[in-house]
């Protein structure tokens, strides 16, 4: 996962896909359970079976529960969390920290287990604590972000209880306590303003070994960069070295002159020192760079012709760029001319 603390490089970047998943976001209302979610304005699927319920504002990202095969038996389960889990919170700086706890109680068909059991309720009760201790650039196979890392450690307590099936005449039974147990895992979040949701995450178990890595195919947002070099007589040709997959670009020389190139030429006509802007963009945003007085033109000034009168003879005058084709004698006192 790499170090806590400031201009962090985070290298992830040499992992390979094992599964690649498709994540559809839509309404709760299009979803089969949305009645169960009221308090929720955004759902996320992976299969269109289990759905993942979510409220989303400026300020928060909170999770307000999931449904679907929850115990992977077949059955549908629908677990609205009570209290609501804080998935993220905006705006997030290096150095924030906060507890949030969450929790959830369900009923499922005991049956698939025994047929000594009619019904399983599960109780889950779970304490989170988030710090963003660092910042920098996290690497991914797509590409490299500006993030912040977000740690999160969660404490969690499921208390399992079961009841018999009803005999006739007696009465239902109640629920008998089977068991609870505890655990402790560590996640470690990577958030970027490609988008709300984490671009990576890499989760631990509870023997701090390394469980899953997951990271976001949403194309980074490029981060303009470039290079020229002088060919001569005012002629510079640009090259991009931008990263993260620009599909754009956009050049201003400083001059009154632009190009949608992605390495063009320039030749500039004009002494002076020239600011260059480049401007390169995906389909996920843009970046902007711009390096004042990049470009220094000293081509001369020419030759004196105030003093010129007029002849038969004809002088050319040549300094640099300038090309001067005149008729006099030079009485000037100045040189730059053969």
């Amino acid at each position: 996962e790499g170090s806590a603390g400031p201009n962090q490089t985070w290298m992830l970047n040499t992992a390979t896909p094992h599964v690649t998943v498709t994540t559809d976001v839509m309404a709760p209302s299009l979803t089969p359970y949305a009645a169960d979610f009221s308090t929720s304005n955004l759902s996320m699927t992976n299969d269109g079976v289990g759905f993942i319920y979510l409220s989303i504002d400026v300020n928060n990202l909170i999770t307000t529960g999931a449904a679907g095969d929850l115990l992977g038996t077949g059955e549908i389960i629908k677990a609205p969390f009570n209290p609501d889990l804080t998935l993220n919170q905006y705006s997030t700086d290096y150095g924030d920290n906060y507890v949030d706890t969450y929790s959830f109680n369900v009923i499922a068909d005991g049956s698939t287990f025994s047929t000594l059991i009619d019904s399983i309720r599960l109780k889950h009760f779970g304490t989170i604590y988030d710090t963003c201790d660092g910042w920098g650039t996290t690497k991914t196979p797509v590409g490299d972000y500006n993030s912040l890392r977000v740690k999160r450690v969660e404490h969690s307590l499921d208390s399992i209880w079961t009841k018999a099936p009803t005999v006739w005449p007696f009465p239902p039974p109640d629920w008998t306590f089977f068991g609870a147990f505890t655990d402790t895992s560590t996640t470690y979040t990577w958030l970027a303003k490609e988008g709300k949701l984490s671009i990576a995450e890499l989760t631990f178990d509870s023997l701090d070994i390394p469980n899953v890595f997951t990271w976001t195919l949403i194309p980074a947002i490029p981060v303009a960069d470039f290079t020229y070099s002088d060919n001569g007589n005012g002629g510079f040709s640009f090259t991009d070295q931008s990263i993260n997959t620009p599909t754009t670009w956009a050049w201003d020389f400083g001059d009154g002159n632009t190009s949608n190139l992605q390495n063009p030429v320039h030749t500039y006509s004009v002494d002076g020192d020239y600011t260059v802007t480049l401007i390169v963009a995906n389909s996920n945003g843009s970046d902007t760079l711009i390096v004042t007085n990049y470009i220094t033109i000293a081509l001369g000034t020419g030759p004196k012709l105030s003093s010129c009168t007029p002849s038969t003879l004809s002088y050319c005058c040549n300094y640099g760029l300038y090309n001067v084709t005149f008729n006099g004698i030079n009485t000037s006192s100045g040189n730059g001319y053969e």
